[in-house]
């Protein structure tokens, strides 16, 4: 199975600026051309697991 995207540092650095800026992995997605928000959720996930992003930068959105 491959990823429907390469990622490279340019995309890494526009994923976790829209991450951090509040922005939902659907709308992310959107953004980068994505069918689905599941490779946003699971770059991330991966980025939290080498340390490059730390749990408190990913997803904390209040819900309403």
């Amino acid at each position: 199975m491959t990823s429907p995207i390469a990622w490279d540092d340019t995309k890494d650095a526009e994923l976790l600026r829209m991450n951090v800026a509040g922005h939902s992995a659907s709308e992310i997605a959107a953004a980068m051309g994505l069918k689905t928000r599941n490779p946003i959720l699971g770059r991330l996930f991966r980025l939290r697991q080498r340390g490059i992003v730390q749990p408190d930068q990913v997803g904390s959105r209040e819900r309403a």
